[in-house]
């Protein structure tokens, strides 16, 4: 009879379901019963009992050390461990803790220090690959007997570079194969192939600046919702370590693949893994380099991009990222603005102490700015000037549009960059607030600018960005 199942090594699959489990935790050189929490999407929590303290005197809770590893053991023998652990005395002989993040799997303690692969699936996958992973299949019309589906090879994709190996594939598994039915799924994944790492180093360098990557590339927050970590095999061969990553953000819930649907042009990522202006460990090294920097701008990007954020927050930290940004790539220029200014703020002063007299000049001085005059709207244009012209037009408004004729005089055009300023003066003190589905479409325009600079700092081409913005707004 055929096999009734099959999986492919890298199919995303539990091996430990979220729950609660009871084990054993070595604290202080002793294994003490205890009890875990590995939620989906939660923190791990931890709870130990220590019967030979229970009488213990003195005030509770108390605060103890943050313990950087703590190895445990569920009665099912898996092992575990947990990193980053802050770990309080609730009552005598009762610890209660959380744990950035932990390990569960069948391991060695020492070969967690050398995990050489990880193996992740993401929320947005199935858009960021853009290929199906079957190109053609077959359905017999009364014209035979045979069913038949041919794989893809271009579904793969891999990129070397930055000290790792990335590998993007449909992995597929045989669900059900008898005599009666046949039914076969694929899953999207990920694996990161490099030197030896912590879980610690793989989550920081890798993971999550990748999820990131991807959260901005599909306009959504993208989590992790599978992450395996596996390390080579010992000196007498045995069989690499495999351990499932639990922590906060990691959903527990791996997906099969599905056909992206696009209701509007916005849905679709910004890129794909075929549209990349490098390769991707490249690209994601970028990324990291962007949100380590001193320039504010990714940053606030960010933050504008929190669910259920209002739509005026939302609008305020667009404007004030691109601001920051021009401010940041424009610091020459504008030191050089300053510097004009005050040599010709120190000569009209000496103009006025020679035609007043220094008492009078004195009095004069503090109504002559220190600064050059500046506004907004010479960052919105600066940034504009940069922006591919088909992106440009997009932000283009309707004149019947609300917000704008609040603003503009009668009979007059009104520039993008100072319906701008003037809203993102009003909202800040409070002056104005416009009927927030009328404020919605300034918010997608400022969006769509801040989208724009945000992948010409990734390398993206202008022809690349006005391709995939200039009809977004």
């Amino acid at each position: 009879m055929p096999p009734t199942g099959g999986c492919e090594p890298l199919y995303p699959s539990l091996a430990l379901k979220p729950g609660s489990y009871n084990g054993h935790f070595h604290v202080d050189g002793r294994w003490l019963p205890g009890e875990i929490e590995l939620g989906a999407g939660r923190a791990v929590k931890v709870q130990i009992i220590d019967d030979e303290r229970r009488w213990e005197p003195g005030s509770f809770p108390q605060d103890m050390p943050v313990i950087h590893r703590l190895e445990g053991r569920l009665w099912s023998n898996q092992d575990l461990a947990l990193f980053g652990v802050s770990m309080d005395k609730v009552f005598p002989g009762r610890y209660v803790g959380f744990a950035a993040f932990a390990l569960a799997g069948l391991q060695t303690n020492s070969a967690l220090d050398h995990l050489t692969r990880m193996e992740v699936q993401i929320e947005g996958l199935d858009e960021f690959f853009d290929f199906a992973p079957l190109i053609e299949v077959h359905i017999p019309q009364g014209d035979g007997r045979i069913y038949s589906a041919e794989l893809s090879t271009e579904s793969e994709m891999a990129w070397a570079g930055s000290g790792v190996t990335i590998e993007s594939k449909y992995a597929c598994k045989l669900v059900k194969l008898d005599f009666y039915n046949f039914h076969v799924s694929f899953a999207p994944v990920m694996s990161f192939d490099g030197d030896p790492m912590t879980a610690d180093e793989w989550l920081d360098q890798w993971l999550r600046p990748f999820a990131s990557l991807l959260s901005f590339a599909a306009g959504k927050v993208c989590r992790p919702t599978w992450v395996r970590f596996t390390g080579p095999a010992d000196d007498r061969g045995m069989r690499a370590i495999s351990v499932q990553l639990f922590g906060s953000g990691i959903t527990q819930l791996p997906y099969d693949a599905t056909k992206p649907i696009y209701y509007e042009e916005g849905d679709k990522p910004l890129f794909t893994r075929k549209t990349l202006p490098t390769d991707l460990p490249a690209m994601i090294k970028r990324w990291v380099e962007l949100q380590k920097s001193e320039n504010p701008f990714p940053e606030l990007v960010r933050l504008a991009t929190f669910q259920d954020l209002p739509t005026r927050a939302r609008f305020l930290y667009l404007v004030q990222a691109l601001e920051a940004l021009h401010t940041v790539e424009n610091e020459t220029h504008d030191l050089q603005r300053q510097e004009k200014h005050d040599a010709a703020r120190a000569r009209l002063l000496a103009e006025i102490e020679e035609a007043l007299g220094r008492p009078l000049s004195s009095a004069k001085k503090d109504l002559i700015s220190k600064k050059p005059m500046d506004s907004l709207d010479r960052r919105i244009d600066g940034l504009l000037a940069a922006t591919p012209e088909p992106v440009v037009h997009a932000l283009r408004h309707d004149s019947s549009d609300p917000v704008v004729n609040f603003y503009r005089e009668e009979g007059k055009t009104i520039r993008f960059a100072e319906v701008v300023r003037r809203l993102r003066n009003d909202l800040s003190h409070g002056n104005h607030m416009p009927e927030n589905l009328d404020l919605q479409g300034w918010v997608q325009r400022v969006d769509v600018l801040a989208r724009a600079q945000m992948l010409r700092l990734m390398g993206f081409s202008p022809e690349q960005i006005g391709e995939r913005l200039g009809g977004s707004a």
